[in-house]
């Protein structure tokens, strides 16, 4: 399969829109997939795989935010720092109590590609535990 590609200051026009969603009540890997479907640019008619749309996503009530049980409990994060035995183990239950937009953060970050285009969407993520937020909200579109 092709992809077509064009030169992206006569093609595209570059207008960043800023989403917010709220995650009360929403599943994390499904409300994932949606943030990359969305911040990559796969909604838009002119996606090409070479270029960023760079649209900004804030993401409120991230502590309200379903996991199943199964998963909380048995589910375990790995941290190694380099030194000789000092490889440390966290549970997903423990992490959420921590700090709740830690998992979301890290589902979207692991299902970005690996490459610039995915370090330089990271930047425009922004999650809150709370339903504060600094934003303006004239130009922000809800999204369900």
């Amino acid at each position: 399969m092709k992809y077509l590609t064009f030169k992206t200051k006569y093609y595209f026009n570059n207008k960043k829109q800023i989403y917010l969603i709220d995650a009360n009540n929403k599943i994390l890997g499904r409300l994932c997939s949606q943030i990359i479907k969305l911040i990559i640019g796969k909604n838009s008619p002119k996606y090409t795989p070479n270029y960023s749309f760079t649209n900004k996503i804030i993401i409120i009530n991230a502590k309200k935010i379903k996991i199943d049980n199964k998963k909380i409990k048995k589910k375990i994060y790995y941290k190694y720092t380099g030194y000789i035995g000092n490889k440390k183990q966290y549970t997903m239950y423990y992490l959420f109590k921590k700090n709740p937009s830690f998992l979301i953060k890290k589902s979207i970050y692991r299902m970005l590609p690996k490459n610039l285009l995915g370090k330089y969407v990271k930047k425009n993520i922004f999650i809150f535990n709370d339903s504060n937020h600094n934003f303006n909200i004239k130009k922000i579109k809800f999204l369900k």
